[in-house]
């Protein structure tokens, strides 16, 4: 039941609660604001995978999702979504402590031109299942590395991630 709960915490179809902060001024103090929660909040992977592999007692687990298209509070943005599971006494999964973060600010790091160190270089950041998060080329990202070069060499990086 929602009766009395604050409405920036919850979706506005009224079936999601969530607490989301959501930092306006990232690389600089402050800028931090209560943003409503989506209403497609609680099918984000991140959840799911909590949801379906958490154990209760297991206090160090930290779950990753994939890199995913986001949009919180109107806002477009590629992030990632890490998430750590809430019990009550009795065992029982009763939600989600999550962080996501904006991939913008380590795209302008890892892509920034003072970091060419030759012509032709190039610097990508690549999940443990070969998609691509940050690629200089947007036509890139979120597609595998034989995605985007079909060269039979590409399977030596691909195992080599995978490792």
């Amino acid at each position: 039941d929602a009766q009395g709960i604050d409405k920036r915490y919850t979706s506005s179809d009224g079936k999601t609660f969530a607490m989301i902060y959501f930092d306006q001024t990232t690389g600089k103090s402050g800028g931090i604001e209560t943003i409503q929660t989506p209403n497609n909040f609680g099918n984000l992977k991140i959840i799911e995978q909590v949801e379906k592999n958490a154990k209760y007692g297991d206090k160090d687990s930290l779950f990753v999702g994939p890199p995913t298209k986001l949009n919180y509070d109107g806002k477009d943005f590629l992030g990632i979504n890490f998430g750590m599971p809430i019990f009550n006494n009795k065992g029982k999964l009763i939600g989600v402590a999550g962080y996501t973060l904006d991939f913008s600010e380590v795209s302008e790091t890892i892509l920034d031109p003072k970091l060419d160190f030759f012509e032709g270089d190039l610097r990508f950041l690549m999940t443990d299942k070969g998609v691509i998060a940050i690629h200089k080329n947007h036509n890139a990202i979120l597609k595998t590395l034989s995605d985007i070069n079909k060269d039979p060499s590409v399977e030596l990086v691909n195992n080599a991630v995978k490792e």
